[in-house]
């Protein structure tokens, strides 16, 4: 038990040390508009960076890139890593919206195949909440409301509050919060 404890513990300390190279040696040095080819990983790891062991030390290199020097890379496939500029990073995020809708709305989809008259009632709360929240979720990402967001941001020159965002989805003019 030990020894497979011991192994174990060397396997993450590898793939922090790995991380650790491929941000230092390349990620930190590469400049906007650069890509980091999958060769040079290849070169720090001793293997191939696009196995399933490479991904995860990769995915880590980018996590300490975004935390310790605000870089974001783009995957280009069979290639490398790609570091955006500023304008590719605004637009970065429009990603993870499309992926929250689409996760959320298989959550609706799921869901659907529950009979809730085969639950017990603390199963059919938590069944209704999880409902509830995917359905607003979904709502909230999709196109339609992204364009009354914008429309709002583009009255008021600003990112929206939490309740003025809420606002808009409740119908109110520019986003304004009810009194």
């Amino acid at each position: 038990m030990a020894d497979t404890a011991a192994k174990l513990a060397n396997c993450f300390q590898a793939a922090s040390i790995d991380a650790v190279a491929i941000y230092e040696q390349l990620f930190a040095k590469c400049a906007v508009g650069e890509t980091v080819p999958y060769d040079s990983i290849r070169a720090i790891l001793g293997f191939d960076p696009q196995s399933n062991h490479g991904r995860s030390r990769i995915a880590a290199a980018r996590r300490m890139a975004r935390r310790e020097s605000g870089y974001i890379f783009e995957t280009i496939p069979n290639v490398g890593l790609f570091r955006l500029a500023e304008r590719e990073k605004a637009a970065y995020g429009a990603k993870y919206i499309r992926r929250a809708h689409n996760a959320a709305r298989s959550g609706v989809v799921a869901l659907a195949t529950v009979d809730p008259s085969k639950l017990d009632d603390s199963e059919k709360t938590r069944f209704n909440t999880v409902t509830s929240q995917l359905g607003a979720i979904a709502e909230c990402t999709s196109v339609k409301a992204t364009s009354k967001i914008a429309a709002a941001i583009e009255k008021s020159q600003c990112k929206l509050a939490l309740s003025q965002t809420l606002a808009v989805f409740a119908g109110k003019e520019n986003g304004e919060s009810p009194k």
